[in-house]
Formats: C-alpha cells, sequence, structure tokens
C-alpha cells in the first residue's frame, strides 16, 4: 500500500526491497516466542500437549497476566489484534487500488473521476470482505490437524514464486517485459499449485528422491521449483515481446 503512494517506481522498488529484509527480523521474532512457549509449558504444564495455535494466548496467561500489571494482558491483544487488521486492511486498499486504476480505469471507464474511482473501490473491498468470508467457511476444516500459520503460510506461498520473480526479474533484466512479467505470475501459481501434487504421483514414490524431500513435497521447496519456471516463462515472452 504505501509502495502505491511513492513518488516515483524506483522509490517504490527500493522500499518494497528496504521492507522486505526488515521483515526477515519477524521470523526470529516468532520463533523465539514459541522456543519460549515449549520451554515455559514444559516446566509449569508437564506432560500437557499444547496445541500451537493456542500457545500464544496460554503465554500471556502463565507469563504475562502473573505480573499483575492491570491491562497488560489487554495491552497485548489488542497490539496483536491491531496487526492483524493492519495488514488485512493494507492488502484489502491495495488490492483494491490495483483492480481500480489498473483494470476499471484502464478497460472500463477511462473518465472516471475521483468519485468515481473511490465508489468502485469502496465496492471491490467490500467484495473481497465478503468473498474472503465465504472461502474461509467453505476451506475451513474444525477437525483438522494442521497449524493455521502453515495452512495460511502454505497457501499464500502459491504466490511469492511468480511475483518475486517478475519483481526481480525486472529490476535485473532490461530486457523484461510487462507481459513477460504476467506470464511468470501466471507461471508460478499454476506450477506451486500442480508440482506437489504431481510430484507425490511421480518422483515421491522412487527411492532417491523420497529420500532427499520425502515422499509427499513441502511447499517451500514448491515453490523454488515454481520460481524457476516463472524465471523460464519470463525470459520466454520477455523475448518473443
Amino acid at each position: 500500500q504505501r509502495a502505491l503512494a511513492a513518488k516515483s517506481d524506483k522509490e517504490a522498488r527500493v522500499g518494497i526491497i528496504t521492507a522486505g529484509f526488515v521483515k526477515l527480523l519477524i521470523p526470529f521474532i516468532s520463533i523465539g516466542t514459541g522456543i519460549a512457549a515449549y520451554y515455559v509449558f514444559a516446566e509449569r504444564m508437564p506432560g500437557v500437549q499444547v496445541d500451537g495455535d493456542t500457545a500464544f494466548p496460554l503465554l500471556l496467561r502463565e507469563v504475562v497476566a502473573p505480573a499483575g500489571i492491570a491491562g497488560l494482558v489487554g495491552l497485548v491483544a489488542a497490539g496483536l489484534i491491531g496487526a492483524i487488521l493492519s495488514s488485512v486492511d493494507s492488502m484489502m486498499n491495495s488490492a483494491a487500488t490495483l483492480i481500480t486504476f489498473d483494470f476499471y480505469k484502464r478497460f472500463v471507464n477511462p473518465q472516471a473521476t475521483d468519485k468515481q474511482l473511490i465508489r468502485m473501490g469502496r465496492v471491490l473491498i467490500g467484495v473481497m470482505v465478503v468473498g474472503c468470508a465465504l472461502l474461509t467457511i467453505a476451506v475451513f476444516d474444525p477437525n483438522t490437524k494442521q497449524l493455521f500459520f502453515t495452512y495460511v503460510a502454505s497457501h499464500q506461498s502459491k504466490l511469492v514464486g511468480g511475483v518475486v520473480v517478475a519483481f526481480a526479474v525486472g529490476m535485473l533484466w532490461k530486457g523484461a517485459t510487462a507481459a513477460g512479467g504476467f506470464a511468470s505470475i501466471i507461471t508460478g501459481v499454476v506450477v506451486s499449485y500442480a508440482v506437489v501434487p504431481v510430484y507425490g504421483a511421480t518422483l515421491g514414490k522412487t527411492e532417491f528422491f523420497s529420500g532427499i524431500f520425502g515422499s509427499s513435497l513441502n511447499f517451500f521447496h514448491g515453490v523454488f521449483v515454481a520460481a524457476i519456471f516463472a524465471v523460464l516463462a519470463n525470459i520466454i515472452v520477455s523475448k518473443m515481446t
């Protein structure tokens, strides 16, 4: 969202790259909290199996609440909820802005006024909220043993390979074209969804590959494979256009 408000494409790229490096610190913070929770629960609740999705609220109960500081638990919980909502509304606004300007204004209504663009953006945000809510209801499985974070990350990763390739190739190779970038994004998504089941049905059954990657391919490995195909698609389409 902030990149869309940059003064130039160069500043937007620099901002995204800088934010990407800063964001690399977040997993270490999350992992540190998880490791702390493991040892705290092992000491205070021996023999109790704690689900990963409930580790943070239990950590608040076992560590923060006993501190006796009024309102501290609520403050931490509010900070967590605020961070989630901030991320969600930024993604919604960014998606609405991209669709409004790159599709609606360019192809549907080139003469659209600012008022019309704002109205369209609001409509799109409403549609996305309802659509995401319905999608959540459709895919949610209360009996699943998969952690919520892992579930979300596995699906988000399907978009990463192609987008990163389109962005990186566009910055590092002067011959890259818009069509090549679009092709890399589409290829990355398609391959990301296809590579895991294809691997499981073919290479995953062989002794050599199953001994290295297992019988089922981890979604991180799938992203790497998708990125390779996305690079090839970007180069081929860029050369053709």
